[in-house]
């Protein structure tokens, strides 16, 4: 039994070291249509040269400085708050912005001499324009504060970071910009780039003096519909998850039985999964980058567990009934099983958290390829392939595992519960008890998240945003799905009524008798030798 599991292990982890492999060459290729190959640099480096004249060689003149003609390049979308590319024009750019060359850029909501009105959400000219505040105060290398005229000590971009810019106050939102360019907001330990602020003349509230103000925008954009009737339906899971979990541990045949403890493990994974999701999309704070990863990383592991556990309960069930085994009640090979099972799927999660932990904090991975968890959100970013490496994938294979036991699992009982039929009486009860099986396998098997999957690989095509909108309600529902199907069974509503009321004798054995009633079968119609019997579990089917 040991050298099963070790080489299922060795199998598995070689699996997903060759997909894994797979995907640090296809992330590249699936990225690349992001950013357009004429581009020159990227486009936080750029200034829009919409309005300024072409010299003879092809060059520009932009506020003193000589862009060459081979540093343009034509965009077609702007970028904004959150990295998010908008639509536009097709318009010329030139490189500036050069840290290596100290040539820091700093940005302006709107043209020198304008403001950006909060209310009218445009910019709009200063009443009196030579009141223009130009100074600022500056953070430098060596810590000390200086005020700088920030048109002479910075090239000056325009444009604001999205369309609902706010004022960081001083009191609530304390910030100071560095001499690079970038802007510190103390209250959330975050460093913006120009993509993530602008500066704007604003009257200052407690000397209604005009002065140079930072202005950027919440952490959470607006959520559409979907996403919040989701987040709700994921909490309303949570709600439904708890007393799942609870009547677990409360009743002892599911308790007591390996199949309960997993049942019970992949629902406590979920839950917390579920949980966090909920807490990032509910709560309208920006967070602090420390706070905002640990939450994104605390995420990702409940998630890959509850994966893990599902994978877990189909092999365990696959074991059961593709080897043919008849279950044995031995609480201590129930516990050792567990106990292997466990160190597994904690363990392999914890891995690959370290790995994510990794991957987006070491300088020396490539942009391309971190997970994005804590920058610009709480959680992975989705928008990009790179997601696919520590989440889609590995999930992918689980999942493909999950079916093929599926299948196999599937067909076993109906061929074994065909021939039975000969020596059933109640042919009806038998087919319905076989659906009901095979329906909670499915269920368990995540057809959800495996839609999941696909949507993921068709976030792109808004053609399927309404289907995808129907699978995504399906797996944030899990929770009272699984409660009606794991709890409103007649065998555990009678082991539950046992537990808390009359003590007549019960127990939770339809599944177990399924197995029973296959192995009796089995012995009658196959010549496949039987494994040397091992206890087992004699819990319910989830």
């Amino acid at each position: 039994m040991a050298s099963d599991h070790t080489v299922l292990v060795v199998v598995f982890i070689s699996i997903m070291v060759i997909i894994f492999g797979i995907g640090l060459f296809l992330v590249p290729i699936l990225g690349a249509p992001e950013i357009e190959h004429s581009e020159k640099c990227p486009f936080r480096d750029t200034v829009d040269l919409t309005n300024h004249t072409r010299l003879q060689n092809g060059s520009y003149l932009y506020d003193g400085i000589l862009i060459a003609a081979d540093q343009l390049s034509y965009y077609k979308y702007r970028l904004q708050f959150l990295n998010t590319t908008q639509p536009a024009e097709l318009h010329l750019r030139g490189c500036i912005c050069d840290n290596s060359k100290n040539r820091f850029c700093t940005k302006l909501c709107c043209e020198r001499g304008k403001f950006f009105n909060q209310t009218s959400r445009r910019c709009e000219t200063l009443a009196n324009t030579s009141g223009m505040p130009e100074e600022m105060e500056i953070l430098l290398k060596n810590k000390s504060h200086k005020t700088w005229n920030i048109f002479k000590h910075f090239v000056i971009q325009i444009g604001a970071p999205c369309e609902k810019p706010q004022v960081l106050s001083m009191t609530d939102d304390p910030w100071i910009l560095f001499e690079n360019g970038e802007l510190w907001v103390e209250t959330d330990y975050t460093k913006l780039d120009t993509v993530h602020y602008c500066i704007s003349p604003q009257y200052n509230g407690t000397s209604k003096k005009l002065e140079l103000m930072a202005m950027s925008c919440p952490m959470k954009n607006d959520p559409d519909s979907s996403m919040v009737f989701n987040t709700y339906s994921m909490l309303i899971s949570v709600v439904f998850f708890i007393p799942t979990i609870l009547i677990h541990l409360a009743v002892k045949e599911l308790r007591d039985s390996l199949t309960g403890k997993l049942q019970t493990c992949y629902l406590i994974a979920l839950v917390a999964g579920y949980s966090i999701i909920v807490f990032i999309n509910i709560l309208p704070e920006r967070w602090p980058e420390p706070t905002c990863q640990a939450i994104g990383f605390s995420g990702y592991y409940f998630f890959m567990s509850a994966y893990f556990w599902l994978g877990v309960l189909c092999y365990d069930m696959w074991k059961t009934f593709g080897e043919y085994r008849k279950p044995v009640d031995s609480s201590r090979e129930i516990m050792n099983r567990f106990i292997i099972y466990s160190a597994f799927v904690w363990g392999t999660a914890g891995v690959l958290t370290l790995i994510v932990i990794w991957a987006q904090l070491n300088k020396v991975v490539p942009k391309i390829y971190k997970p994005g968890i804590g920058l610009e959100m709480c959680w992975l970013d989705t928008r990009k392939w790179s997601a696919a490496l520590y989440f889609y994938l590995p999930n992918c294979i689980i999942m493909l595992f999950n079916i093929a036991a599926f299948v196999q699992v599937s067909t076993v009982i109906y061929t074994v519960k065909r021939n039975a039929l000969k020596y059933k009486t109640n042919q009806d009860k038998a087919a319905k008890r076989q659906v009901i099986i095979i329906l909670r396998l499915f269920l368990i098997m995540g057809i959800s998240w495996i839609m999941d999957i696909i949507s993921y690989c068709f976030r792109n095509y808004k053609s399927l945003d309404f289907l995808f909108n129907i699978t995504d309600f399906c797996n944030a529902s899990q929770g009272v799905l699984i409660f009606f199907l794991f709890i409103f069974r007649r065998d555990v509503l009678k082991a539950i009524k046992q537990q808390f009321g009359t003590r007549k004798k019960t127990t939770v054995n339809k599944s177990n008798e399924m197995v029973l009633t296959i192995q009796s079968q089995l012995s009658k119609t196959s010549t496949i030798p039987r494994t040397p019997s091992t206890p087992h579990d004699s819990a319910p089917l989830p």
